[in-house]
């Protein structure tokens, strides 16, 4: 870069909204009508709608997951998978929240697990005594 090249970069002016500060951004926000309750409404009714637009999408893939894994491992066909499928919907249904349903597991069955772990880590046996 030359020196003709720096000076120009240098005339080059920020955005007018890089330089306001919050409650100058506040401020011309509510001069446009725009109130923090408005955005915060804005925001939550969004992340209602992407929730919802998410769950269906992460059961399909987890419900043919499950299928396709209980057919590899154990032969199971349309019957049994079905089965399995309304057993789980049922478990859902029943446990008010995943980590009730993750107390279950471990509870019954011994089976801890965590999805802040790595892929291979999130499923352990509970370790006996």
């Amino acid at each position: 870069m030359n020196r003709r090249e720096r000076r120009a970069q240098k005339k080059v002016k920020a955005p007018s909204y890089h330089r306001l500060t919050i409650e100058e951004r506040q401020e011309k926000l509510m001069k446009n009508g725009i109130t923090p309750e408005d955005l915060k409404r804005s925001y939550e009714n969004g992340y209602r709608h992407g929730f919802a637009e998410a769950s269906p999408a992460t059961f399909k893939i987890i419900y043919a997951a499950v299928c396709l894994t209980l057919n590899e491992m154990h032969g199971f066909g349309m019957k049994r998978c079905r089965d399995v499928l309304n057993a789980v919907d049922a478990c859902v249904v029943d446990q008010l929240t995943s980590a009730e349903a993750i107390e279950a597991v471990y509870k019954k069955i011994g089976l801890e697990i965590d999805f802040g772990e790595t892929l291979d880590e999130r499923v352990k046996e509970r370790e006996t005594a």
